[in-house]
C-alpha cells in the first residue's frame, strides 16, 4: 500500500481528519516556499521501521560497481543484513569490506535482508503497521499539551461519554487507546516471529 494510503488510515483511526487537525496535513512546494510532509507520516515510518525487526523483506537484491584498488562500499540504507555475496568480505555497519583488493573494474549483484517501505508490507500486515502508527500517534497527543487540549477540544466531545473538561481523564482514555492498539500489533507480530533486531 502506498505511503500516503497509510496516512489516511491512520488519520482514520485516530479521528484526525478535521479541517484543523492536531497533526498537520502535507503541505505541497511553492515557487518559494518548501514543501512540508504530513505531520502523520512520521509515526507511519516508525511503525514500518519497527515491523522490519519482526518481519524483514528477505531475499532483496542489490548491485556493487567495484572500483580497481578500492576495498570498502556503501551498503543501501534499508540493509539489516547479507545474505549471499560472493566475494569475501566483512561487514561493519552499512558498509562491507572486500579481503581482497579489486583487481579490475567490476559488478558484484548480492541478496540482502531489508528494511520495508510502505508498498513492500504485505497486505495481510497492513491493519498492524497502521495500529502501531496510531498508537504512537496517540502517544504524541499525550505528551504535548496543546495538542493534548486542541484534540480533546475537537475529537472526543459529543463522540464519547466523557468528562473533556477534565484533561487527566481524557489522558488516561487516550492511553488506554494507544495500549490497546499496541498490544493488537505486538499480539499479531509475536504469534508466529520473533525480532531479528530491535529499534529504538
Amino acid at each position: 500500500m502506498e505511503l500516503s494510503k497509510f496516512i489516511v488510515e491512520v488519520r482514520g483511526q485516530i479521528r484526525d481528519t478535521g479541517s484543523a487537525p492536531v497533526f498537520q496535513y502535507a503541505i505541497p512546494p511553492t515557487d518559494t516556499e518548501p514543501g512540508k510532509p504530513d505531520e502523520i507520516e512520521q509515526f507511519v515510518r516508525q511503525a514500518i521501521q519497527d515491523y522490519s525487526g519482526w518481519k524483514p523483506l528477505r531475499g532483496k537484491r542489490g548491485r556493487l560497481n567495484l572500483l580497481q584498488g578500492q576495498d570498502e562500499y556503501s551498503l543501501p540504507e534499508d540493509f539489516i543484513r547479507m545474505e549471499e555475496f560472493l566475494r569475501p568480505h566483512r561487514i561493519s555497519g552499512k558498509l562491507v569490506y572486500l579481503l581482497q583488493m579489486p583487481l579490475l573494474s567490476d559488478e558484484v549483484i548480492f541478496f540482502y535482508t531489508a528494511m520495508h517501505q510502505a508498498e513492500t508490507i504485505p497486505d495481510y500486515d497492513v491493519p498492524a503497521v497502521c495500529w502501531l502508527a496510531a498508537s504512537l500517534a496517540l502517544k504524541a497527543v499525550m505528551s504535548d499539551p496543546n495538542r493534548l487540549d486542541k484534540y480533546v477540544s475537537y475529537n472526543l466531545d459529543e463522540v464519547f461519554e466523557l468528562n473533556t473538561e477534565n484533561l487527566t481523564e481524557a489522558t488516561m482514555y487516550l492511553a488506554k487507546a494507544a495500549d490497546q492498539l499496541e498490544k493488537q500489533y505486538l499480539a499479531r507480530m509475536t504469534a508466529t516471529n520473533k525480532p531479528i533486531m530491535t529499534f529504538g
